[in-house]
């Protein structure tokens, strides 16, 4: 078979540079290893209940909504108010005047620190300026520009003058958000309460603008899955190809084939990468690459890449209960971020995780297994909670009266990956559902667990695995890495999609850092635009 365009990955990413490759009236074909397309936007049902993989709302920065609609995918969304809570305290998320309850909410939890607090509040509303201006139109990206002719002049100018100003003054905050909190703070559970929901090492600017993007959270009447439904929908009534369970094997970048795994060769005009970047380079067959310069340089690029981690990913569990969800509702919104107390994940003993993590474990596994133990139960007791449930925004998304339910918290793939590696995954399993379970009901949701039907849950393994993603990761690769192996830089942002491949492109959340969502359909929508041009 020979196409135009291939695309391997069917995530947010793969799936709008399909849609953006169809439209423009050529051949493309998605191959995705899984059974299923989506990957971390997806849901699927269980016993009458809809859980979402992956992301639990949408936010649009300008990007996600205008690509929707200059697609024509008319899908009902409602607004996905955010609670935050501390303890016994919870806080709404619903208007700009919402931040002045959050930091009444952090005075009340660190009354000493209420300066401390102010000073940290005034960061947080300067960074939040600077995102309601960068993404404070429709992405030109996503608008067909001659339909409107005014826009250039009326929206884009003067829209572009005020970026042009703020992109310096955003480059200067792209150092960690906990080194970064340490200017206007001593106190280490302060920085922890405030900055526990994001990654080690995550750039200032991104953790710190979060408060705002929460009031751009929507979500999907359906779940996640409709969304993906729509985009396959629309790729295929324009002629797209889908190969659901083709993982690709081997890429001969000479004679522009891909092998998938039955062993069937499908070559292409150009190709877009939307899976993980490391698997790119391990796909290539180097023996057949006959120019020594271009084999030297993707060698090199494999070798770059080999020790590089992916960011962290999450562990979730699922629960249906039989409680309806007019009872959680009086608890916290349909999508909650909640941390049990105020000590902050700084405040865990013990170094095991950390060993772990590192690869320097050199205890008994027996001792390993017991210090692991008792470093997650403290882990959970301390850690930020996110908290979905799809039924509180689509009430057809459970069984009448009952209500589904997802737990999810960050959490080192090593972690998971050594309890596998040492033989009792699933008692790890069983002791971290209990565990979260026993926080919660302590915390926030008394009796939770007398009232459960069904339960299961997913490590970063299973994110590994499910997705396709090195090490489970959710947002591509760790802040951690030194140097970061992806454009991260807003300036740059046009070259995140170019790969050293002739003919081969990379789009999703692989290619730029901080990645998320929007991301990964903005690097989408310019893989297809520059194959598209390689095509005339």
């Amino acid at each position: 078979m020979h196409v135009d365009v291939i695309v391997v990955g069917s995530g947010i990413a793969g799936l709008t540079a399909a849609a953006y490759v169809a439209r423009s009236e050529h051949s493309v074909a998605v191959f995705e290893k899984q059974p299923t397309l989506g990957g971390y936007v997806g849901s699927f049902e269980k016993e009458g209940f809809s859980y979402d993989q992956g992301i639990r709302s949408i936010e649009s920065s300008g990007i996600v909504f205008p690509m929707m609609k200059q697609l024509g995918l008319k899908l009902e969304f409602v607004k996905s108010i955010v609670s935050l809570g501390i303890g016994t305290q919870m806080m709404y998320v619903d208007g700009p005047q919402s931040i002045e309850r959050y930091e009444a909410m952090l005075c009340d939890a660190f009354a000493s620190d209420r300066d401390d607090v102010g000073r940290i509040m005034g960061e947080i509303r300067k960074i939040m300026g600077y995102m309601d201006i960068l993404y404070g139109i429709d992405n030109p990206l996503f608008l067909d520009m001659k339909s409107d002719p005014k826009y250039l002049l009326k929206t884009f100018l003067p829209w572009f003058a005020k970026y042009v100003r703020i992109m310096p003054k955003i480059a200067k905050l792209n150092d960690p958000v906990v080194g970064y909190l340490r200017k206007f703070t001593s106190n280490e559970q302060l920085i922890d309460i405030i900055s526990q929901h994001f990654f080690k090492d995550t750039p200032t600017f991104f953790a710190l603008s979060y408060f705002g993007l929460y009031l751009d959270y929507n979500y999907p009447m359906g779940g996640m899955k409709t969304v993906v439904h729509a985009m396959e929908r629309y790729i295929t009534e324009h002629g797209g190809i889908f190969y659901t369970e083709h993982a690709i094997e081997h890429i001969d970048v000479q004679s522009h084939t891909v092998t998938d795994r039955h062993g069937l060769n499908h070559t292409y005009g150009k190709l877009i990468w939307a899976a993980d970047v490391k698997k790119l380079y391990d796909t290539v067959n180097y023996d057949g690459i006959t120019n020594h310069t271009l084999r030297h340089n993707l060698v090199q690029r494999r070798t770059f890449l080999a020790d590089k981690h992916g960011s962290d990913s999450i562990y979730s569990l699922f629960l249906a209960v039989d409680v309806p969800v007019e009872q959680f509702a009086s608890k916290c919104s349909a999508h909650c971020f909640y941390t049990p107390d105020t000590q902050g994940i700084s405040s865990i003993t013990g170094d095991i995780a950390a060993k772990i993590a590192s690869g320097s474990v050199d205890v008994p596994v027996e001792e390993g297994k017991r210090q692991l133990l008792r470093w997650l139960e403290q882990y959970f007791s301390h850690t930020t909670y996110e908290i979905s449930f799809p039924s509180m925004r689509d009430p057809k998304l459970a069984p009448p009266g009952k209500t589904g339910m997802i737990i999810s918290m960050l959490f080192d793939y090593a972690i998971a990956k050594y309890a596998v590696d040492t033989q009792w995954y699933a008692e790890f399993k069983e002791f971290c559902d209990t565990t979260i379970l026993g926080v919660l009901e302590r915390a926030l949701f008394p009796s939770l667990s007398e009232h459960i039907i069904d339960r299961f849950s997913a490590s970063p393994v299973s994110m590994e695995r499910i997705t396709g993603n090195l090490e489970g990761a959710i947002t591509g690769w760790a802040f951690t890495n030194k140097p970061f192996p992806a454009v991260n830089n807003l300036k740059h942002i046009m070259k995140a999609t170019d790969t050293p491949i002739p003919g081969v492109y990379q789009a999703g959340q692989w290619t730029f850092g901080p990645a998320g969502l929007p991301i990964s359909v903005m690097t989408g929508r310019m893989a297809a635009d520059k194959v598209i041009k390689a095509l005339k």
